[in-house]
């Protein structure tokens, strides 16, 4: 006979069980003693008993039953439905003994719930019987073993759960003593048995300067930076801001815990151990909640670039970091630890006689923002063109006063008004002034930061950094930036900005169209005397190119 093996344990790792090893190890030998043929081995791990199989009729009744939800709801685990069972049941028709260590593995119902007849008929329906290694043969389509099986899952149901009420109601009483029921499972606590604890000398290390940074106001990820950096042994894979925020949370480095009501109270298993004051955590705590719930407007950086700076490598978003007072964008630490090639760092502010960062360099893109707004007015004028008046209407006098067509028009944005002998709309005036306006700024380079952002962020979709240059892709196309070295780090060039305009345009609103702009990013060559000019880009009316060549 053909027949396949279950084991199951409820609680454990995720890829390796003793347990379930222990169990297909007795599946194989009693197979082995009755002369079985062993047609496939399933396993689930770290999986409860009381979910269905991954299979699609299970599914759709898991769904219905109220009782199994009811359960699920209340369970801090993600797990519905089991693979392995799933599997198994798939290949029902194939076999004839599902050989298993104990009912139970294979399931262990809730009072009410469908589980237990679902697989039973399944079983019945496929001609299969069950096998287990404690009870022997069991046929689910008999009435006795039916019985018998059914009387025991809840008897044990009901045992577990009585047995779990206890062992809650034991452990709430130690929290209340003050005593860690579980032996302290916080980071840094190390359980010796008999309720003693004490912590790990390398993580206790750890743990008082992350607290002593906190207290300095260093932001949290030139913290985890330096963790990663100086304490990599003392995490499975890497430190990140979550595990900053559950460190500095726990009261238990100065030796206080929280009862079962909430409440601060004296932990005994750590007295004379402290850590740190108790005065030092709650400071932490108070610096901490200001951090997390200060508003927008108060922030200690103005970051216009983080939501849109990528590394071309490895496809995630720069970070922000800060060196000796210096902003710069860099990688996670993550792909630095796993060597995995990435761009170099992006400074900010930088600002020296021949090389600047990346908020001076993008001002010279500002310009296709004011091409973009205007581009958006001229769209919304052509939606509504002036009204046209019957002029011979106006001739006939003996229309009535209350003709449409008498009334004098009202001066809103529609009418026209006459200055300086020019016809032009009044909100029409006041948008080319506004753009005169901002169109000085920008080649005086003293847009406020409110203006700069939001303009960056209208035109810019996305910022690619390069360890040798940055591709700015924008709503007009992509302009490629490129970047030199100087001492040993990537710098953006200066530039020249040159304007054309037609001899009428002072007497004129300002016209974008009119006006050509030409950018020059000057190259270490350049100031050597070098003025060759390569062309890298032309979008309508602006220029954007080269001076020099990228050469120390």
């Amino acid at each position: 006979m053909k027949a396949v093996i279950y084991a199951r344990q409820s609680s454990g790792d995720e890829t390796l069980s003793e347990s379930v090893e222990l169990q297909i190890e007795k599946c194989r030998n009693l197979a082995q003693t009755l002369d079985l043929q062993i047609a496939g081995v399933y396993q689930d791990l770290n999986t409860s008993g009381k979910t269905y199989p991954d299979f699609p009729l299970s599914e759709t009744l898991a769904n219905m039953d109220l009782v199994f939800q009811q359960w699920y709801d209340q369970q801090s685990g993600h797990k519905m439905f089991r693979k392995g069972l799933g599997e198994l049941i798939k290949n029902l028709s194939r076999i004839d003994v599902l050989l298993c260590y104990d009912i139970t593995r294979l399931y262990r119902p809730i009072s009410g719930s469908h589980l237990e007849s679902h697989i039973n008929q399944l079983l019945i329906s496929n001609q299969v019987k069950i096998l287990t290694v404690n009870n022997g043969w069991i046929d689910v389509g008999s009435f006795n073993d039916s019985l018998i099986v059914t009387l025991q899952a809840r008897i044990n149901h009901e045992h577990v759960a009585l047995c779990r009420k206890k062992s809650m109601a034991a452990m709430n009483k130690l929290r209340d003593d003050g005593v860690f029921a579980n032996g302290g499972k916080a980071f840094g606590i190390t359980y010796l048995g008999n309720k003693k604890i004490e912590f790990d000398p390398r993580k206790k290390e750890l743990i008082q300067y992350i607290f002593a940074e906190i207290l300095k106001d260093i932001p949290y990820q030139q913290i985890v930076r330096y963790i990663n950096i100086h304490y990599r042994d003392c995490f499975k894979k890497l430190c990140y801001r979550s595990n900053l925020y559950h460190i500095a949370e726990n009261p238990v480095y100065a030796g206080y815990m929280y009862d079962t009501q909430g409440n601060l109270i004296k932990n005994r298993q750590l007295d004379g151990q402290e850590l740190i004051s108790l005065d030092v955590w709650l400071t932490v705590q108070k610096k901490m909640k200001q951090k997390r719930y200060r508003t927008t407007g108060k922030k200690n950086y103005w970051l216009p670039f983080s939501k849109i700076l990528y590394d071309a490598y490895s496809g995630c978003k720069l970070v922000v970091g800060v060196d000796h007072g210096n902003i710069f964008y860099g990688t996670l630490i993550k792909y630095l630890q796993k060597q995995i090639k990435t761009c170099s760092n992006v400074s900010f502010m930088m600002n020296k006689k021949m090389f600047s960062g990346i908020y001076w360099a993008m001002y010279p893109v500002l310009f296709l923002s004011l091409k973009q707004r205007e581009e958006k007015f001229v769209r919304q004028k052509s939606m509504f063109p002036l009204p046209q008046f019957n002029c011979n209407r106006r001739k006939n006098f003996n229309v009535g006063k209350n003709d449409p067509d008498l009334r004098q028009p009202r001066k809103d944005k529609t009418s026209f008004s006459h200055e300086n002998g020019i016809f032009t709309r009044p909100d029409e005036y006041s948008f080319r002034c506004s753009l005169a306006k901002d169109f000085e700024q920008l080649l005086q380079q003293n847009i406020s930061n409110e203006k700069y952002e939001q303009m960056i962020h209208d035109i810019v979709k996305r910022i690619t950094v390069f360890d040798d240059k940055i591709i700015i892709s924008t709503i007009y196309g992509e302009i490629p930036l490129n970047r030199f070295l100087y001492a040993n780090k990537k710098h953006f060039p200066r530039y020249i900005i040159k304007v054309e305009r037609p001899d009428y345009a002072e007497y004129l609103p300002f016209e974008f169209e009119e006006t050509k702009i030409v950018v020059q990013y000057l190259y270490p060559s350049y100031y050597k005397g070098d003025r060759t000019v390569t062309e890298v880009l032309k979008i309508d009316n602006i220029l954007i190119c080269f001076a020099g060549r990228n050469e120390l």
